[in-house]
């Protein structure tokens, strides 16, 4: 939906919320092609920016397609960055799918617009997880700086371990978060354990400092 068109539309009297035969609205196409100064056309029309009348909201499918103009415009249009994708997905949140689908520009901009950090489906992680699997340590950094907290700390660090991701543990270590209570597992698996990940373990850093210059990150309440 170009922004012309919509322009002209609207003037008309078009309904900015009306959805077509797919359940699809017009801010929510936009979020789709990526037509950031559509969706605050539409917005300041009165459409609904957190429209759930199709299966994912348009922050959903910003976040998830990585149409970061869309993302600013629906972020400035006041979205409701904790709203789960549908009404039957609680925690499965913009954020979540970002940190999932490894959308890194896209959870900074949620992150810094101040999109709940611990949220996630139960069961599944929450953002901190997903990005510690990946090993993305700029994103595992932001969350700490943003609250990110509790069990899922612990987890991030399981992950990391049983991945290989040897830099990710020690960033995580350096931040306070301990290492797994359930050494038993980790001990039964240790012959999986990447060797360098094996050498953090074996002498971990002390909270609070920093690697290779980098400054630490906050300190996570566990």
């Amino acid at each position: 939906l170009r922004h012309s068109f919509a322009t002209h539309l609207l003037d008309a009297g078009a309904d900015p919320n009306a959805p077509h035969k797919f359940r699809t609205t017009a801010i929510g196409e936009a979020a789709a092609s990526d037509r950031g100064e559509t969706i605050a056309l539409l917005a300041s029309r009165g459409a609904r920016v957190d429209d759930d009348s199709r299966d994912d909201s348009p922050l959903y499918i910003a976040a998830s397609w990585d149409r970061l103009s869309a993302l600013k415009a629906l972020i400035a249009a006041r979205a409701d960055l904790n709203r789960p994708s549908r009404p039957d997905s609680p925690g499965e949140t913009a954020l979540w799918l970002a940190t999932h689908d490894q959308r890194w520009d896209a959870s900074r901009l949620l992150l810094e617009a101040g999109a709940d950090p611990n949220l996630g489906p139960e069961g599944r992680g929450g953002p901190i997880v997903a990005a510690a699997q990946e090993g993305h340590i700029p994103t595992i950094r932001l969350l700490l700086e943003k609250g990110a907290k509790g069990p899922d700390l612990t987890s991030a660090l399981y992950v990391a371990i049983l991945q290989g991701r040897a830099d990710v543990v020690r960033f995580l270590l350096e931040a306070g978060v301990p290492v797994p209570k359930d050494r038993n597992e980790l001990a039964g698996k240790a012959s999986d354990i990447d060797p360098e990940v094996k050498k953090v373990l074996g002498k971990p850093p002390k909270p609070g400092t920093a690697s290779k210059g980098q400054p630490a990150a906050t300190p996570p309440s566990v």
